[in-house]
């Protein structure tokens, strides 16, 4: 008696653990399906961006952050140092001065030349001037880590888009050369979808057996029923048994 509930528990506990493990999987897979979707949908790019919750998420494709020599940011205490080249960076939307300082940095936009557009840069905050004119501007230097000393750009807070607050150039060669491909991005999303769908129809079909075979032993299943449990009770000793003789088979001929 003490064997069968000690049995009993330890059954009771994996099958605990599975479904946790389970349940892990499952948000995991719908947490992964959605972050791609979305993010497929955004593309981001230098110029546009994909938006979660008041952060955006933009690819680097100049080299201005890209300051490969790291004596650079010795004793320096920027929570965001070099940005390679091809990485995505998140940004926290903001155009407002209390949300940022000297050594951040920022996404902004910029017309370099007054016969071209504006257009979206990322670079370092090296200071930052209140406007005496105005108590609600503030002018705003900002340097490319990797640029000539001297080539700056100077903005006021209202053309600030926001500021960085992480960067991964993982996830940017991942989104070049993954998510920017329709065929992947189907292939990535719809595995896992497809994997969830066949294992909980192994797990249906797994409980009707169990019921079935309770039945069987309780003496609860119609003729008809038990004709067919018996019927596929045979049908699966006679793959297990070919099963058997293949590998035998396979076995002898090495």
């Amino acid at each position: 008696m003490k064997n069968e509930q000690t049995i009993k528990k330890k059954f009771n506990g994996r099958r605990t653990i599975l479904g946790v493990v389970e349940w892990s999987i499952v948000i995991m897979c719908v947490g992964l399906v959605a972050f791609i979707a979305i993010f497929a949908s955004k593309k981001p790019t230098p110029n546009t961006s994909a938006s979660f919750f008041g952060y955006e998420t933009r690819l680097v494709v100049s080299g201005s952050m890209d300051q490969p020599n790291e004596s650079y940011y010795q004793d320096k205490d920027w929570s965001i140092k070099r940005v390679r080249a091809g990485s995505l960076v998140f940004i926290k939307s903001t155009n407002s001065i209390s949300d940022v300082k000297v050594g951040d940095v920022v996404t902004f936009q910029y017309q370099f030349d007054s016969s071209q557009a504006l257009e979206v840069v990322t670079h370092r905050i090296i200071s930052i001037e209140p406007d005496l004119s105005d108590p609600d501007t503030f002018w705003i230097t900002t340097h490319g880590d990797n640029n000539q000393e001297g080539a700056v750009e100077v903005i006021t807070n209202g053309n600030l888009i926001g500021k960085v607050v992480g960067t991964s150039y993982a996830l940017g060669v991942l989104y070049t050369n993954v998510f920017s491909n329709k065929a992947v991005m189907l292939v990535i999303i719809l595995t896992p979808c497809l994997g969830l769908i066949g294992y909980e129809i192994y797990k249906i079909t797994k409980i009707v057996k169990e019921d079935k075979d309770e039945k069987k032993v309780a003496g609860a299943l119609t003729k008809e029923e038990e004709e067919i449990y018996d019927l596929e009770k045979q049908l699966a000793e006679l793959k297990k048994k070919k099963k058997s003789k293949s590998k035998s088979k396979g076995g002898d001929k090495k």
